[in-house]
């Protein structure tokens, strides 16, 4: 079975849980030295505000209030002096917190009590030591999360301890090989050699050909995947819920779920493959983000100064007010409504063109373009495939640096139109040209460091 988890940092994060319980103590006492909120835990997406403190390099916070966040039932048996956390049959709704703003405090001593009760989770006794504090019981995050089959990761940039219920696919299959010692089951090599074969059907390729594209696939997807995980990408309870909303959604416009199920038969996928290919879409798009966070103003100069040609341009770019002629749903409005957008465009036009007069006050005042505060530098129209309405394309290019159109009425309404410039080049701070940029750049980013991790990936075939 392949496993995906991986050593915690230097904390060795043992993160801890605990239940109030108002138990009394019956052995001896100790004190030892805690330092409150050092860290972060976050539990199925959601920041858990209640108070936490580090001992002995292990992190500690209540049970109850982890046990909740988890929907869970916590009770205790007075009679056993036993802390019990059970799941429910109907899932619980929880909600969602926060990163609370916790002030990192001075080392204190407290007193503890050691494994005063006993305390089971769905029927499991859990072997961790736990201690009583301050009349709550304390136990180790990792021995309960590992009991409900959840990993526990720590994320040393935010320094916040995850708990959370890992969806990502498992394959079946004894292990046939690993890629930076994470184990690839055999059915993983058939789901990939499968599809391969289907999608590849009419260059009748050999086993021995799908293997091996099969196994450089599965190299590429495990270290992007692995990548993305150790920066915080994670198939968790959200991914699942997001999945199957899409998966649903997809068999409605199928035919319902056995025709869904049947395409993707047809075409080499079976249910576990299709969901391991979407779980590779969103750790793409999740390192692409995150290699694009990294991009500097310098890397866009440098990337805008080697491609500057691709951004000549020939055009117009120009400010618009305009004056609806349509409704939301883009229905005419009644013929007094039209007539008075006409003279309120007529008396805009007047004050555009009036000395001194501040054409972006006017926009604020008048416009009903919602676009103009996406596009506050204006539209870039080109002379060719501008993308714009003729009758907007063409009185925006009949206009030189400065000037101001009359009216121009479209079907949306009346444009007061006034050129801003008309430039040779699209400028870098341009949203278009900043937005092209920065997708390239991570594109590039992402594929170099893929690169460098296959090159310097340890990859052993049976």
């Amino acid at each position: 079975m392949m496993k995906f988890k991986h050593a915690l940092s230097a904390l060795a994060l043992a993160g801890v849980m605990a239940v109030s319980l108002g138990a009394q103590a019956s052995g001896n006492w100790e004190q030892v030295d805690v330092l409150r909120n050092d860290i972060a835990v976050e539990v199925e997406g959601n920041f858990i505000s209640a108070d936490n403190f580090l001992y002995n390099d292990t992190t500690y916070l209540p049970i109850r209030v982890v046990g909740e966040m988890l929907g869970m039932e916590v009770t205790y048996d007075e009679a056993e002096n036993k802390a019990i956390l059970i799941t429910p049959e109907a899932e619980k709704e929880v909600p969602a917190t926060n990163r609370s703003s916790r002030t990192v405090g001075s080392w204190e001593k407290v007193d503890v009590l050691r494994n005063d009760i006993a305390v089971e989770v769905n029927g499991a006794t859990v072997s961790a030591d736990n201690f009583l504090y301050n009349d709550t019981t304390y136990l180790p995050i990792r021995a309960v999360g590992e009991m409900l089959g959840m990993d526990v990761e720590y994320n040393e940039k935010t320094n916040t301890a995850i708990l959370y219920t890992n969806y990502q696919t498992k394959f079946e299959g004894e292990a046939v090989g690993t890629v930076n010692g994470m184990e690839v089951p055999s059915g993983m090599v058939e789901a990939y050699m499968n599809a391969m074969r289907v999608q590849n059907a009419e260059l009748d390729p050999t086993e021995e050909e799908l293997l091996t594209n099969a196994r450089k696939a599965i190299t590429s997807a495990l270290l992007l995947s692995n990548e993305a995980k150790n920066r915080g990408f994670r198939v968790d309870k959200q991914f699942e819920q997001a999945y199957n909303n899409l998966v649903y959604f997809a068999a409605s416009l199928n035919g319902g779920m056995d025709a869904f199920y049947q395409k993707m038969e047809e075409s080499g996928y079976s249910p576990e493959f299709y969901k391991h290919g979407r779980e590779m879409m969103e750790a793409e798009a999740f390192l692409q983000q995150a290699v694009a966070r990294e991009i500097t103003t310098a890397d866009l100069q440098e990337a805008y100064e080697a491609d500057k040609e691709f951004y000549k341009f020939d055009g117009a770019r120009v400010k618009h007010i305009l004056i609806k002629t349509v409704d939301d749903t883009n229905a005419p409005l009644p013929d007094a409504e039209q007539k008075a957008a006409k003279t309120l465009a007529d008396k805009v036009y007047k004050l555009a063109t009036a000395k001194d007069a501040d054409f972006d006050a006017l926009i604020a005042e008048y416009n009903e373009d919602p676009g103009m505060i996406n596009n506050p530098e204006g539209y870039y129209v080109a002379s060719e495939n501008s993308g714009y309405v003729a009758e907007f394309e063409e009185a925006s290019l009949a206009l030189k640096a400065g000037q101001v159109s009359k009216p121009v009425k479209t079907t949306y309404g009346y444009h007061i139109i006034r050129c801003e410039d008309r430039p040779e080049y699209l400028p870098i701070d341009s949203s278009y040209v900043d937005s092209h940029l920065r997708s390239t750049l991570s594109a590039r980013k992402l594929n170099a460091l893929l690169m460098l991790l296959e090159q310097t990936a340890v990859v052993e075939w049976n």
